[in-house]
C-alpha cells in the first residue's frame, strides 16, 4: 500500500515531468534539502542558458556583444533583486503553512500510533512525512524554475535590445517577450499561492478508512495542483516562442554561462 501510494503522490504531483526552460539544467530536489543546497541549485539552474552568437560581421559582432553585455549588467542588477524578493515570499510562506500543518500531522500521528495493525501504522507515519517532503520539493522546483525563466526573459530583452541597436527590427520579438514576461508572473503569482494554501499533512477518520482519506487527500492536492501546472506550461511555451525569436539571428549553442 505505501509504495503505491507514494507512486501516486509522485505521479500526481509531475514531479520530473514538467519541461525544462530551454538551455537550463534540469534540478531534481531530492527530500528535504538544506538551504544552501537550495540555492546552489537555483544559481546553477539560473547560471545554464543559451548563448546567443550573432550572425554578423567580426565588427558588429563586437559590437553587439558590448551593448548586450551592458544591457545584461543593467537588467541582472535588476534582476537579481526581484528574484530575491520573489524567492523571499515563496520561502515565507511555505514555512508558514508548514507551521499550519504542524497540527495537523500531530493529530494524524497520533492517530495512526493507536492503530492496531502495526504494519499499517509503520507505513503511514512514513507516508505523512514523504507527503509533506513531495509537496515542498514540487512547488520549490516550480519556483526555481521560473525564476530561471526570469533570468532567461531579461537575457532575451539584452539580446534584443543590442540587434535593434544593430538595426533589426526586433518587434514580434519585443511582443513575445512582453507577452511571456505576464506569463510568468501569472505562474510565479500561481505557485506562491499554492505555497501558502497547498497542505503539507493530510488526515484520516479512522483505522478502517485510512487508505480511501489517504486517497482523497491525493486527488484534492491533484486538483489544487493543476491551474499551477497550466500556467506553468503556459509561461514555458511563451519563454521557448520568445528565444526562437533570437534565434532567427543568431547561432544559438547551449552552454553554461561563464
Amino acid at each position: 500500500m505505501f509504495d503505491y501510494l507514494l507512486g501516486l503522490i509522485l505521479l500526481g504531483f509531475g514531479i520530473r515531468s514538467h519541461p525544462a526552460v530551454l538551455g537550463e539544467t534540469d534540478v531534481t530536489v531530492e527530500s528535504s534539502a538544506s538551504a544552501d543546497a537550495s540555492t546552489s541549485a537555483r544559481r546553477k539552474t539560473a547560471g545554464a542558458l543559451r548563448v546567443m552568437r550573432p550572425k554578423f560581421t567580426a565588427e558588429e559582432q563586437e559590437a553587439f556583444q558590448k551593448e548586450r553585455a551592458k544591457r545584461e549588467e543593467n537588467l541582472e542588477r535588476i534582476g537579481k533583486l526581484r528574484i530575491e524578493s520573489l524567492h523571499a515570499d515563496f520561502a515565507a510562506k511555505q514555512k508558514a503553512r508548514s507551521e499550519k500543518d504542524k497540527t495537523t500531522k500531530s493529530a494524524l500521528e497520533a492517530k495512526v500510533k493507536a492503530f492496531t495493525d502495526q504494519k499499517k501504522k509503520e507505513k503511514l507515519l512514513a507516508l505523512s512525512g514523504k507527503y509533506q517532503t513531495s509537496v515542498v520539493a514540487r512547488l520549490a522546483v516550480m519556483q526555481q524554475k521560473l525564476e530561471s525563466m526570469t533570468v532567461l526573459l531579461d537575457r532575451i530583452t539584452a539580446a534584443a535590445g543590442a540587434l535593434k541597436v544593430q538595426g533589426k527590427d526586433v518587434s514580434v520579438i519585443e511582443s513575445h517577450v512582453s507577452s511571456a514576461q505576464a506569463k510568468v508572473a501569472s505562474a510565479i503569482t500561481a505557485v506562491t499561492d499554492l505555497a501558502s494554501a497547498t497542505p503539507t499533512s493530510f488526515s484520516i477518520a479512522t483505522e478502517a478508512s485510512a487508505k480511501g482519506d489517504v486517497m482523497k487527500a491525493i486527488e484534492t492536492l491533484k486538483s489544487q495542483l493543476e491551474p499551477a501546472n497550466t500556467a506553468f506550461a503556459q509561461a514555458h511555451e511563451a519563454v521557448k516562442l520568445a528565444l526562437e525569436g533570437i534565434e532567427e539571428y543568431t547561432d544559438a549553442t547551449e552552454e553554461a554561462a561563464k
